[in-house]
């Protein structure tokens, strides 16, 4: 065989090393390869039995090749399935991961939400507690007020009727004494009277009962007499002086 032939072939077989020895039935086609080459250098004065070396070289590499394309799909077929399995549980735990987190998120926020509406309702009872206590000391204040206004009220009519039994007593003592001093000097003018109708010559008590001119028989001096002793000529109160000229019954 020619020198270029021979270069070919272990062009071939290198090639056929660099990319069938990814599994077993390229290296079977890699050995039919070599045992052509093989043969054909043991044989390379043209007595071999196999009458073309490169036939039976090329058959084993294409052989080979088939092979190889065959399990690569067979490979990529099942690098398709098993990507497809692990894609599928990957997907399952990615979903199996959402709804844990989607749970706890819930969990959370439902917490978070129960505690909010804790925290709002424990707010609207301190207030509505706190406005019920406003309410019950504005009541109690304005019952304190009404009980201070009454009882002033009360006090005040006490002391008015304190006020009014001591002035109506003190009145009374007052009323008391002067009737006791119109009494004392009741008693002291008639005392003084009766000493006068005692010690003088009228006929009459001139502070007693009414006297007319027809009472005194001895004429106007005894009237003037008696007129005088009843206050006249300032007072006349037995009208003995009737045309006031200071004398009674018409007396000169």
């Amino acid at each position: 065989m020619k020198k270029k032939s021979i270069i070919l072939l272990v062009i071939l077989f290198l090639l056929a090393m660099l990319f069938l020895v990814s599994s077993l039935w390229s290296i079977i086609g890699l050995l039919v390869a070599g045992l052509g080459v093989f043969h054909y250098l043991k044989n390379n004065k043209g007595k071999s039995s196999i009458k073309r070396p490169l036939l039976v070289i090329w058959s084993g590499i294409l052989l080979a090749f088939i092979i190889v394309i065959v399990n690569t799909d067979s490979d990529t077929g099942v690098a398709n399935e098993t990507d497809v399995k692990l894609s599928t549980i990957e997907n399952d735990k990615a979903k199996e991961d959402a709804k844990i987190a989607a749970e706890a998120k819930a969990k959370e926020d439902a917490k978070i939400a129960a505690e909010a509406k804790a925290k709002e309702d424990a707010k609207v009872a301190a207030e509505a507690e706190a406005k019920e206590d406003a309410k019950i000391a504005a009541e109690a204040k304005a019952k304190a007020k009404e009980d201070a206004k009454v009882a002033a009220a009360a006090k005040a009519k006490e002391d008015a009727k304190i006020a009014a039994a001591a002035k109506a007593k003190e009145d009374a003592k007052v009323a008391a004494a002067e009737q006791a001093r119109i009494a004392k000097e009741a008693e002291a003018q008639e005392a003084a009277e009766a000493e006068q109708a005692s010690s003088s010559n009228l006929l009459y008590d001139p502070f007693g009962s009414d006297k007319n001119c027809s009472d005194f028989p001895g004429g106007g001096a005894e009237a003037q007499e008696f007129y005088i002793a009843a206050g006249g000529p300032e007072s006349d109160p037995h009208d003995l002086d009737r045309d006031n000229d200071g004398n009674a019954c018409d007396w000169d």
